[in-house]
């Protein structure tokens, strides 16, 4: 069955992840040839859901990453099995080469996909009742609340949105989850936020992991977090963007 999903490629300023935005619909079409790519047990635990908008979130978000995953290695979207590593993180069984992470809030979800290693993805949808200040008092480290404490406005919802969606891509990119690792956002990702410069590819300090903005609708935060083999020695750093 042909996959009708609202999906488009996003833009990003990186080329080791493929990014691609859901669009969540009440379209009774999409649903079902969505769920006709999950497994049983995907269609089990789709049932399970109390909430008819918990429900159709998960079944056009894994039916679409079904048909992405199948696109993409040239098999039936039905046809791949999944498996969950010890952090409950999913992975293609027989295609692990192909790494995959998913995020979905408000109307939308996004899927990231790379061949080069592990990836990460959180999409966010901006509130307008919510404390920034407050929240960042459990979650964020004291520079990154003093960077708040700075802004006003747009600048201090973009910066906590862009902080939280850094910790929680680069938590799941390592694998572990934002409940049990907290990662700090760098000093110099710190610096562009508190002079509202627009943020570009950053490093982790010590790792190979690496953290990018992602563009979204109007109204949307997004970052993607991924892998990158260190490079060796001679080697020369690709000009897309990337910084220490």
């Amino acid at each position: 069955m042909t996959n009708r999903t609202s999906l488009h490629r996003v833009a990003c300023a990186v080329h080791e992840v493929d990014i691609w935005l859901i669009a969540i619909t009440d379209d009774e079409q999409v649903f079902r040839s969505n769920w006709s790519f999950l497994s049983l047990d995907e269609q089990e635990r789709a049932t399970r859901f109390l909430k008819e908008a918990d429900r159709r979130r998960f079944v056009i978000t894994r039916g679409t990453l079904r048909a992405r995953l199948g696109q993409t290695l040239s098999e039936h979207a039905e046809c791949l099995t999944f498996a969950y590593d010890q952090n409950r993180k999913p992975f293609l069984m027989d295609h692990t080469e192909l790494r995959f992470n998913v995020s979905h809030a408000g109307d939308f979800a996004m899927i990231g996909l790379s061949r080069v290693g592990s990836v990460g993805v959180d999409i966010e949808v901006y509130h307008d009742n919510i404390d920034e200040c407050e929240i960042a008092r459990t979650v964020f480290t004291d520079a990154e609340q003093e960077v708040l404490k700075s802004l006003d406005g747009i600048h201090r919802t973009s910066a906590f949105y862009a902080m939280w969606t850094y910790k929680e891509a680069v938590a799941k990119a390592i694998g572990i989850g934002i409940a049990r690792f907290n990662p700090c956002v760098p000093e110099s990702v710190l610096a562009d936020l508190s002079c509202g410069r627009e943020l570009r590819c950053k490093a982790i300090v010590n790792s190979d992991i690496y953290a990018a903005p992602v563009v979204m609708p109007c109204g949307y935060f997004g970052t993607v977090a991924f892998h990158r083999p260190l490079l060796q020695a001679g080697e020369k750093d690709e000009p897309n963007g990337y910084e220490p």
